[in-house]
């Protein structure tokens, strides 16, 4: 990345910090493909529009598109902005709101079975990690020893944020039964 100054990263420190975005997509699937249906009908929050649990699972494969479409932009040269000012859906050329973007594609999810929820997120990951293997390490992690937000946000963070939405909503869900 231009500008970026720091030590240079050994190739065992990149690799190190690309592997936790297969650790992360991990936790998430054996997370969720240990829970019952019911548990995957079960309302996230108790605001907005009746998202389920299973609602996530084309949600976080939505996002984690939109970084895999950024590491090719990257991969074909085009100069991501700097950290601070990086939105991932105006890089790769979308113009709707994250509000927006949520909503059409919990839409067009919302009465798709289960299966396809999961393969959808599995195929979205896959997606994202050839694109992410196609870069330079450099380009994922930067010379502190993290991915980048772009790819950091929907590719690790995004996940963890969600899996524990879940778990919040589960458990107060067991609390009132």
């Amino acid at each position: 990345m231009a500008g970026r100054e720091g030590p240079a990263l050994t190739n065992d420190e990149l690799q190190r910090g690309i592997t936790e975005f297969e650790a992360a997509q991990v936790e998430l699937e054996t997370f969720f493909h240990g829970l019952s249906d019911a548990q995957l009908d079960a309302p996230v929050w108790d605001e907005g529009i009746g998202w389920r649990v299973r609602d996530l699972l084309p949600h976080i494969a939505r996002w984690q598109r939109m970084a895999a479409q950024a590491a090719r932009l990257i991969a074909g040269g085009r100069e991501p902005l700097p950290e601070g000012q990086m939105l991932l859906r105006t890089f790769v050329g979308i113009t709707e709101s994250v509000d927006d973007v949520n909503h059409e594609t919990y839409q067009s999810w919302r009465e798709r079975p289960i299966a396809d929820r999961f393969g959808e997120l599995h195929e979205a990951h896959a997606e994202l990690m050839a694109a992410l293997r196609a870069l330079p390490l450099d380009r994922i992690i930067g010379p502190d020893g993290r991915p980048y937000r772009y790819f950091w946000q929907p590719g690790i963070n995004h996940l963890r944020q969600h899996r524990e939405q879940v778990a919040t909503a589960l458990a107060k869900e067991g609390a009132s039964t």
